[in-house]
């Protein structure tokens, strides 16, 4: 029995198979070695990215932190002026005002160390975090500063503002008095520039605001309130002035009709009379043969008379009498004696 061998092709070999793969197969891996590269150079532009991105990110933040520090020395400098005007004004018009603690405040605010601003482009990641942190700290100091002036300076301005609103009440009170009184001047009698200076006193005195302020905020407003009341005492003055003037007229004027409707007589202090023409002073003892100021008029010598008691009033002179019915004179001795008499 035979064995028949299948007839199979025979077999490449190794060095044949070998033969047909690519040149590169038995090379180191140029691929690997292109990937690692490239994922180094992706990670260094990744980290440049991320570092340009945090400094963009710090600069950011610096200028943020220097706006509010800007704004926090702004309101700073606004207060501080702001205080320096009130305390000025309380030393004007509220001396008993007490001010230190807002002298000392401003004075703090004057020797506060500012933090110079930069031009945030320029400054890289760390510098910009630098300046960041000390921008913060100086807008913290600003503003604790700040918080202590505006305590102090709200406390002197209510204060002080308080006193401008009485000073003005008082002010307008006084005026509309003097306006009421001008209302029950006398003008009877006055000559007519004198009633013209209280009308127009008056017209100006109706013509001043007596609106109560709304809102006292700012020394401007303060210093206005205490203007108003001048102005106000200032008219309430120049219309009592004007009244003053029509009644001191009007009392003058009545005075002379009276002394005219009385004859025109007035009494002197030698106890004699003047008037129409006469002029009349007291006796001398008629025994002397001269008397003083009658005119050139002889009294005769008198009838025997009582003789009063020593002790009664008169002297060596007397004077005329003038009565509603007949005149009496008076006569004296060398006594101290008098009595009364008709005048002839």
């Amino acid at each position: 029995m035979s064995t028949n061998q299948p007839n199979t092709p025979p077999q490449e070999t190794t060095e044949q198979a070998l033969a047909v793969k690519p040149v590169w197969y038995k090379r180191p891996p140029i691929i690997a070695t292109i990937a690692v590269a490239l994922i180094a150079v992706l990670v260094a532009v990744g980290l440049a990215w991320k570092t340009q991105a945090d400094t963009k990110n710090a600069r950011e933040q610096y200028q943020t932190a220097q706006a509010s520090y800007q704004q926090t020395l702004t309101e700073l400098d606004q207060t501080k002026t702001q205080a320096a005007s009130l305390i000025e004004l309380a030393a004007q018009r509220a001396k008993d005002t007490d001010t230190k603690t807002l002298a000392e405040a401003v004075e703090e605010a004057d020797n506060l160390k500012g933090v110079e601003a930069q031009d945030a482009s320029t400054l890289g990641l760390e510098k910009a975090t630098e300046a960041t942190a000390a921008v913060k700290s100086a807008q913290e100091q600003a503003q604790s500063v700040l918080d202590e002036l505006t305590t102090s300076f709200k406390d002197v301005r209510e204060e002080v503002a308080g006193k401008a609103a009485t000073e003005f009440d008082q002010a307008v009170k006084n005026l509309n008095e003097a306006i009421e009184t001008a209302g029950k001047a006398n003008r009877e009698g006055v000559e007519k520039n004198v009633s013209d200076k209280l009308d127009a006193a008056l017209k100006e005195a109706k013509a001043i605001d007596q609106a109560k302020p709304d809102k006292l905020e700012t020394v401007a407003d303060i210093e206005a309130v205490f203007t108003r009341a001048d102005e106000a005492s200032k008219s309430a003055k120049a219309l009592n002035e004007a009244i003053k003037a029509v009644n001191d007229a009007a009392k003058a004027k009545a005075e002379a009709q009276q002394a005219q409707s009385s004859g025109g007589y007035e009494q002197t202090y030698d106890g004699g009379y003047s008037g129409n023409g006469y002029s009349g002073g007291g006796y001398s003892d008629w025994n002397t043969g001269s008397n003083g100021g009658n005119g050139g008029y002889n009294n005769p010598a008198p009838a025997p008379q009582p003789a009063p008691p020593a002790n009664s009033d008169g002297g060596s002179s007397g004077g005329w009498v003038v009565t509603d019915e007949q005149d009496i004179c008076y006569e004296g001795d060398t006594s101290g004696n008098s009595w009364e008499v008709p005048c002839n």
